[in-house]
Order: C-alpha cells, then structure tokens, then sequence
C-alpha cells in the first residue's frame, strides 16, 4: 500500500441504521439507495428489521421496498447481497441465502438469485426470474454471500462457507460450482487478522467479496481472512462452463482428463498482490477496483496501473463491509460486526450506529482513461468513421481470410485448413477444401463437414487433418474457428521448438496464449489424437506445433485472419532477433493488457477492412467466378 492520497476523501453520511446490519447494496443513477437486511438468527441478529429489503430516503427514513408478486418477496430467508450493474439500469440482483451462517442446514430451493426490473422510481419492482441450485452444486451448509452479473449471460456467486464460486449461465439456468484452493481462509507464517485489540484471525471466512471489471472483463475474488486478491479473466471461467457443460451432456473422451472445464481455471488464476484483510471489494467502469481495509477502517483503491492507495481516512470507519461504485462515487455499509455480542462474549461493545456512507474518489487516486481504453470500455465512439466493406457471407469470409493470407506466408502450396462452426447445422462446420491452393481459392470453394468430418456439401474433399478442428470445436466453445497452416517463420520456429517473446507491441495480443505442443508423431489424422491435441494445449489462441506448423484459435473468421497474420510477423521478429545475436526485450507485463484487448477488437476491424478493401479492388473473383454485383469500385465511410 503506497499510502494515504492526499487529501482524503470527504464522507458524507446518508443513513444511520442504529443497530440494524444492512450487507447489501444497490445504487443506480437517479435512484435512491437500496439496502438488504440479512436474518443471522435472533441471537445473533436480534435488532434487524422485518423488511428484507428497503430503500433509504434519507439520513432517519427507510421505506419497505415493494417488490412483486407480494408472496415471492415476502418469502425472502436471509437476503445476504444485492447487485445492480451500473451499465443495465433498471435492473437489480437480490440474493437470497437461504438460511443463516452455521445455522440450520439449507432446505432444496431455499438459496436462489432472483433477478428484478425496477419501477421508474426504485421503490419496488417485478421479478423477472428466480434461480436456484441444485445439491451438486450448493451443500447443505453452504452460505452464498455475494454476486456479480457480467452482462455476457453469467452470475458468479461466492460461498464463503465452502470456500467455492457457483458459476451461473442466466440463460439456462444451469450452474457449476468452481472450487480452488485460493478461494480459502490462509494466514502465512506471522500474519494475523486483528481489528483494533481483537485478533479476528479465527473467523472460518473463506472466499467472501467478488467484484467483476466490465472494463477488462476480470473477475476479482477474496477471502476474508486471507491477504492476497486474486482475479482471473472472466472468459476463461464462461469457457470452462462451457465444457463442462458439454462434458456432462455427451460424456466425451476428452472429458475423461480431469482437468477439463472447471478445473482446468486453477491454472488461469492471478495473485494480484498482498492486500490486507478485506469483506467487500466492487469495480467502477474504469477499471479500479475499492476494497473495504477491515484493520485499518478504510477504502482502498487499487489502481488500473496497479497503483494501490488509502481513499479515506484510516479508522474512518467501523468494520467496512460492503462497498460499490456508482455515479462517479463510492457507497459504504459498515456493520461493525467485530463488536457484535456473539463475538465478544454476549457483551457489546458497539457505541455507535452502522452507517450508509459516500465518498467522491479523489481524481489523483485513479488513472483517467486513454482514447483506447475509452473505446474498450464502450464509453466513447472511437473510431467515429470507417471505411466501409461489404457484408461478407461464412464462405466469402473463408476466401478472403485464405487469399489473404497466403499473402503473408501462408502459402506452402496446399498445406492449410480453416474452419468455422456451422450456426445451421449442429455439430457441423464451414471448411476450406483440399487440394485447392489458399491464394487461388473463392467462396463456391467451401466445404460443409459434419463433426465427424464427412463432407455434407460442396464439390471437394476435405483435410485429412480434419480431426484437429472437429475435436477443438467440440472441446472449446472459443474455437469457434479453427486455422491450421505451415508458415515459414512459424515453422521455423516449431522446429526449434521456440516459444516466441512477447516483445513488440503487435505481440501483446498472445499475451499468456502462445503454447508449445512439443510432441510430433506425423500428422493428426484421427479423433484420438485430435481429442489428445485438444487436451494439451488449453486455452491458447496460438500454437506451435512441433515440427510441423502452427494453429490460430479465435471467435470469427476476421479475429482469427489478423492472429495469424500477427503471430507470423511475431515469429519473424523473434527469429530475427535470436539472428542479430541479441536478446530480445520484452514488453512489460504491466501494459500487455489493455494493448492485448485492443489488438484482439479495434486493430482486427481495422485489419480485416483494409485487407477485404485491397482484395476486392484487385481480386474480385475471390467472391465468386463474376465477383458480386453490390461491392462497390469505391467504399465510403460507415458510421
């Protein structure tokens, strides 16, 4: 921690709640604050109210929020987290845990997640769904404590008494539970918990706060008493849900491995650094992310640059429990739980109210955001205008992609093959054709294969390799194209089994996804060994094949053309280097990230309209024998 930011933060103070334990928290634009009261049992928690949730209309006032239908709400356990994304108004989670801490063990369908539309005005509001979770996935004596919803389709819930995250697809309603040691209460040797004179180093606190970034979709995590933060990319976690999903439906071979789906994410974790100990931790829309510093009574914020500081007076505040981002400020519940009577022997020790809290984020304290990160983050509209290109068709994509880059050293004469999963036909796939070179090819060249690799259309036949891509769609539901070639540098490179640096700013996009698959037995002609490939090369974007050539992994044709264009250039300037008898100077783990997200969005439309430009202006066939009659000589700017 660097320290205090001068000057500290202002607190205002817009509700007392007097003995009362409110732990969640929702605040939207224009909307006053919505509050949940947890049920911890009369003897824990004689003094709450009997609302489960409420809405404070002042620093003495708290009106019963009226949520519909009256049963539903009125039904409402122990009401642990409420969460309100700040870039959906109008819409709020309300998680329901089912039952108190240490409690009686959960009955079936006590613990849900209940998702409801506000009225205009925030004093109430109708469920729109209610989800809930099966014994697989929830224990008897788990307690769900809190929620974060990506905007992607999926929740992700903490259960501070298993020490596991319950993943969650909104869609299906299905959920996975994540376990990972680091979800788990941990003192190293000389550390200890203690608040004030009471060491609280006891509590069986595991992974309790979570926080999701929509700025580099992160997901952040912390147990209470522990003092590392840990965070992951959260679209590494959607595509282990996705296996596992697919693992449980078919029951695939490639599922045999232990380490597919969930498990497979302990390997994708970050330690984001010692911390403290801390209950609550939110993300604003930059990126930064405020954690409640239970020893010190304070807020700190931890920095997009990795910067982290004290926003508030240190002993501000009583045992900080819950804290959240919205409108350009920081809300704060404290609950100051530490000098509860169940804690303390039946005394209590509290002299003063639990609060409601907001503080504007001194501007010194985060990094303002660039143009680029702006664009990512979705708040501004860069770039204004570009260029335009016509709509492209699956086949017409594959075409330029190939033409393209046989352009760019894809273009050992008919080695190659790119696939792309078929949305019509379930299992099914988009191919390139064998035999035909990639510089020569059009669009009423492609294949349709079915996922075990038979040809269902078009006039030739496919890759005998075509077990790479059937086993990989299969397996990971970010392949949704697939490319295979022998490039030189790439080759090169596999045959000196050689892992290229990240060390020029173009390289940043593999970032953490360049793998080596070090064992060559001939080419991959058959299910087995498209299922082992799979299996061994996790959730890489970038292969090397050893001895063989490379493999480039992405979501459309356009992101994969531009990956394999870089990773080829990205070879060659490592070769390069290696060459001159130098070195090669990497780039800085600290600003890989945001180059890394802006290479894999803005620089892949910039890339794919610029070449598609160029390729239709001299190579018109490359969409069919007579070209298409609507692609126009000049493209005028699209807005």
């Amino acid at each position: 921690v660097t320290g205090l930011v001068p000057p500290a933060a202002a607190l205002d103070e817009l509700h007392d709640f007097g003995k009362s334990l409110a732990t969640g928290l929702c605040k939207l634009p224009g909307l006053k604050p919505i509050v949940s009261f947890p049920k911890w049992g009369r003897d824990i928690t004689p003094d709450q109210p009997d609302i489960a949730i409420g809405v404070v209309h002042g620093r003495n006032v708290l009106k019963p929020f009226q949520g519909s239908p009256r049963q539903v709400f009125s039904e409402l356990i122990s009401v642990q987290s409420l969460f309100c994304p700040q870039t959906n108004a109008g819409v709020m989670w309300v998680l329901d845990s089912g039952h108190s801490p240490g409690g009686q063990n959960l009955t079936e369908g006590a613990a849900k997640l209940l998702k409801v539309s506000l009225t205009p005005s925030g004093a109430g509001g109708r469920l729109d769904r209610l989800y809930t979770f099966p014994r697989s996935v929830l224990p008897p004596t788990g307690y769900l404590n809190d929620v974060r919803v990506d905007g992607k389709g999926f929740a992700y819930i903490t259960d501070s008494s298993s020490g596991s995250i319950l993943v969650l697809s909104l869609a299906s309603g299905k959920s996975h539970v994540w376990t990972d040691e680091r979800m788990r209460v941990h003192l190293e040797r000389g550390e200890k918990f203690q608040i004030g004179e009471k060491d609280m180093s006891f509590l069986p606190a595991h992974v309790d706060g979570i926080a999701y970034s929509k700025f580099d979709d992160m997901l952040y995590w912390k147990p209470v008493v522990r003092s590392s933060l840990f965070g992951i990319t959260a679209q590494h976690v959607r595509d282990a849900f996705e296996i596992q999903e697919a693992c449980a439906a078919t029951n695939h071979d490639s599922c045999a491995n232990s380490s597919a789906g969930m498990s497979s994410l302990v390997h994708d974790v970050k330690n984001m650094g010692k911390l403290g100990f801390h209950d609550g931790l939110d993300a604003d829309l930059q990126g930064n992310i405020y954690l409640t510093d239970l020893e010190q009574g304070s807020i700190q914020c931890l920095a997009r640059n990795g910067t982290l500081s004290w926003v508030t007076e240190q002993k501000a505040m009583n045992f900080p429990d819950c804290v959240i981002a919205a409108e350009g400020s920081v809300f704060v519940l404290t609950t100051q739980v530490h000098l509860m009577p169940f804690l303390n022997d039946g005394t209590d020790l509290r002299q003063d109210g639990n609060k409601l809290l907001r503080f504007a984020v001194p501007s010194h304290a985060v990094v303002p955001m660039g143009k680029l990160e702006a664009a990512l983050s979705g708040t501004s509209g860069f770039p204004m205008a570009m260029p335009a290109v016509p709509e492209l068709s699956v086949p017409e994509q594959l075409a330029c992609a190939a033409r393209i880059l046989a352009s760019t050293g894809y273009a050992l004469d008919v080695a190659g093959h790119i696939t792309v999963a078929h949305d019509g036909i379930p299992g099914a796939m988009w191919s390139t054709p064998y035999g035909v070179w990639w510089r020569d090819m059009t669009s009423e060249d492609m294949l349709v294969v079915s996922g075990d690799g038979q040809v269902l259309e078009g006039s030739w036949d496919v890759t005998p390799a075509i077990a790479i891509h059937t086993e990989l769609h299969r397996s990971r539901p970010d392949a949704k194209v697939v490319l295979h070639n022998h490039p030189y540098y790439g080759s090169l490179l596999a045959a000196m089994h050689e892992v290229p640096d990240i060390a020029d700013q173009q390289a940043c996009m593999f970032d953490g996804d360049i793998v080596l698959f070090d064992e060559y037995t001939g080419g991959i002609d058959n299910p087995t060994d498209g299922q082992y490939l799979a299996s061994r090369i996790g959730n890489a974007t970038a292969i090397l094949l050893a001895n063989h050539g490379v493999l480039i992994v992405g979501e459309t044709v356009q992101q994969v053309a531009y990956r394999a264009a870089t990773f080829e250039r990205t070879c060659r300037l490592h070769y390069d280097t290696l060459a001159a008898g130098r070195a090669p100077k990497v780039v800085p783990k600290s600003t890989r990230n945001m180059l890394k997200r802006s290479l894999n969005s803005i620089s892949v439309d910039n890339f794919w309209r610029g070449e598609v430009r160029r390729l239709l202006r001299t190579e018109p066939d490359v969409l069919g024998a007579l070209g298409r009659e609507d692609v126009p000589e000049t493209c005028s700017a699209s807005r």
